[in-house]
């Protein structure tokens, strides 16, 4: 019986937890532009991510699979000594706002080393706070998160989704969300097509993905590529460029490419060696490379800033325009799996997606087109460890739905007109938990129809036992009234009469001799 009791208690509990999370709907969040400025204060921020709140500081942070903890742009990093080469708003707009000393206080950052940033070749984080970070209303999460105070290297604030992401596991911790999993829609920064994205947190909207999906694995024993932390790999069939009315191959099916595909990157990086044979395929096309002003290091084209630093090529005095030249680009990736079988995905990205004009920020930090220079959607230089690096660039042609709990994550064509209110979590009670739940609940019933038959049984038995007692105690009581009757009725009648020797008797009422 004890048995049965914790068994049906640890069952109640799991069918309780599964129905709890059964319950728990996606949280959404819009992913794409935001103008944010912080109450009382002066100066607006015009940047790209997912908007958050720290106390009365609103900031831009972009979702990032390359961080553990949230890394949070503090005030510090926009200080005079800091901003090398930019205005004040400048700064502003491309750090997506920042956290000032009112807004949240400096704590230590001992242990957020550990499950934090794996950012080998950056500077470490020394700064922290413990306030917490609001979402959107009503959703809030209390985590440890770092503060960014100076360096060049973060273009925004870091909102992290990797595999140990602190804001997934306290999310899923406190119940807000039933699962460590997302779905992206990072929308588009494009000048011919703007759009908003979204992102769906313990979650993804199914109605965005247009044909099937490819399965990939999340690789947790090598947490790398080239000592670039890197949570979502796949490898590279191929990848095309069309330039000049050709087809250039710039990384062939037997290279072995690795690729990460990272959200806080907007372009694309490509191996040096790739590099260099794209710019000279480019030169000797005659497009022409622009040089940026001498001691600005972030880039400075006729007093814009370009916040994402890319190949820039001039319109003015080039024997070939940028756009006239790049057709489009191709990128197949190996290894997917549709339906159990392995199957390529290939990304077709045409001329307006690989190629736009710079859009940079003017000295007060709006957003301003120079229509004077063409931006390839590449990165102008290697990154750490030479890594190959897919961006937002490419995404914008993707919905992406990472699924943590289960190591894999998924990648299908994107459907824009698809957008829709409807998020599921792989975990529903219409999907993965629907078995965990009905068999938990089963074993709830199974273990309380057991206890009831023991109960009557243990009850029936005990009835049983109190009558066969009383039945006993009965025949007991008339053996001893026997027993003490019995020698009564054995005495001769004389004894009765009252003259024996053995005493008298009286007897009541008149006697025989008188009446005869």
């Amino acid at each position: 019986m004890t048995g049965l009791f914790y068994l049906f208690c640890g069952a109640l509990l799991v069918a309780i937890a599964s129905s709890t999370s059964c319950d728990l709907p996606p949280i959404f969040v819009t992913f794409g532009a935001c103008n944010v400025s912080t109450p009382g204060r002066d100066g607006t921020a015009y940047s790209y991510g997912v908007l958050l709140a720290v106390n009365q500081a609103q900031i831009c942070a972009t979702p990032s699979t390359f961080v553990t903890s949230p890394l949070l742009e503090h005030e510090d990093v926009c200080s005079e000594q800091n901003r090398i080469g930019m205005t004040a708003a400048q700064c502003r707009s491309r750090r997506g706002n920042y956290v000032t000393k009112e807004d949240a206080e400096i704590v230590s950052a001992e242990g957020l080393a550990q499950q934090s940033t794996n950012m080998k070749f950056l500077p470490p984080i020394d700064k922290s706070t413990r306030a917490p970070i609001q979402l959107q209303l009503g959703t809030t999460v209390s985590v440890h998160s770092g503060f960014i105070t100076s360096g060049d290297q973060h273009a925004n604030s870091h909102f992290p989704l990797n595999e140990d992401s602190v804001v997934l596991a306290e999310m899923k911790r406190s119940n807000q969300i039933a699962s460590s999993e997302f779905g992206l829609d990072v929308g588009s920064q494009s000048v011919f097509s703007p759009r908003n994205g979204r992102l769906v947190m313990g979650g993804l909207q199914p109605a965005m993905i247009k044909g099937p999906r490819w399965e990939f694995k999340i690789d947790r024993s090598k947490p790398d590529i080239n000592s670039r932390a890197c949570a979502l790999k796949v490898d590279i069939r191929h990848v095309h460029i069309g330039i000049g009315g050709r087809d250039v191959e710039l990384i062939a099916p037997d290279s072995d490419t690795r690729v990460c595909i990272e959200i806080y990157d907007r372009l694309m990086r490509l191996p040096s060696t790739v590099l260099r044979a794209l710019k000279d395929e480019l030169r000797n096309e005659g497009a022409k490379e622009a040089v940026a002003q001498e001691g600005k290091p972030e880039g400075r084209f006729g007093g814009i800033l370009d916040t994402e630093p890319g190949l820039l090529y001039e319109t003015a005095g080039a024997r070939a325009n940028l756009s006239d030249l790049v057709q489009s680009m191709q990128i197949t990736i190996r290894g997917g799996l549709v339906g159990g079988k392995e199957a390529d995905l290939t990304v077709d990205l045409g001329n307006e997606d690989v190629v736009q004009p710079l859009v940079g920020l003017n000295e007060n930090g709006v957003p301003t087109v120079n229509a004077s220079l063409e931006k390839l959607m590449v990165y102008h230089q290697r990154g750490i460890g030479d890594a190959a690096v897919l961006g937002r660039a490419f995404l914008e042609k993707l919905y992406l739905h990472v699924d943590y709990d289960n190591n894999v994550f998924y990648l299908g064509h994107i459907d824009v007109g698809g957008q829709s209110q409807l998020a599921v979590s792989s975990r529903s009670c219409n999907g993965g938990t629907k078995s965990v739940n009905s068999l938990a609940w089963l074993i709830v019933l199974t273990v309380l129809l057991a206890l009831v038959v023991s109960a009557l049984l243990a009850l029936a038995w005990y009835l049983f036992r109190k009558q066969r007692a009383q039945l006993k105690m009965l025949q007991a009581e008339v053996q001893s009234t026997r027993e003490r009757l019995l020698p009564l009725l054995e005495r001769p009648s004389s004894d009765l009469d009252g003259d024996g020797r053995g005493g008298t008797m009286p007897v009541m009422g008149p006697s025989r001799a008188a009446g005869r």
